[in-house]
């Protein structure tokens, strides 16, 4: 004779013990790779009769002309390992051919330095536009290009 009854069921029992951690699974497939990105500004490019000039630097400025006409700049700055070429060009009013300036060297440019004068025409001699010097206040833009 049996003491079970069909249809009684007892209490939940305790929770048992955690089990072990499995085994960690295969590693899925890479991604495809993403779109290449743009390429950034690569500066100025600087070229002469040879082609491109590498490690090119360029120094723009303005410089103010003293009494007598004469101007410097400083490009130090710019690091200039040879002399630079150096363009220096007149800023102003009066761009006529009485009245027109002129920017010029002075001294051949060195790695740090550059001076210059500014003329203007000082009028009309038998045809001629004879040049004077400048007095101070005159501006000046002066591009220095090398390496």
């Amino acid at each position: 004779m049996s003491i079970w009854k069909s249809g009684l069921i007892g209490p939940q029992g305790p929770t048992g013990p955690t089990g072990a951690t499995g085994a960690t699974g295969s590693t899925g497939a890479t991604g495809a790779t993403g779109p290449t990105g743009s390429t950034g500004p690569s500066g100025a490019l600087v070229t002469d009769s040879g082609g491109v000039v590498p490690n090119a630097k360029i120094w723009s400025g303005t410089a103010t002309t003293d009494s007598n006409g004469a101007f410097s700049v400083n490009y130090s700055i710019a690091g200039f390992t040879q002399a630079p070429i150096v363009q220096a060009t007149v800023i102003g009013p009066n761009a006529t051919v009485s009245g027109a300036r002129n920017a010029s060297l002075s001294a051949p440019p060195t790695t740090t330095t550059a001076q210059g004068i500014v003329t203007a025409a000082s009028g009309a001699v038998l045809g001629l536009l004879p040049i004077q010097l400048v007095g101070a206040g005159v501006v000046v833009h002066v591009t220095a290009t090398g390496k």
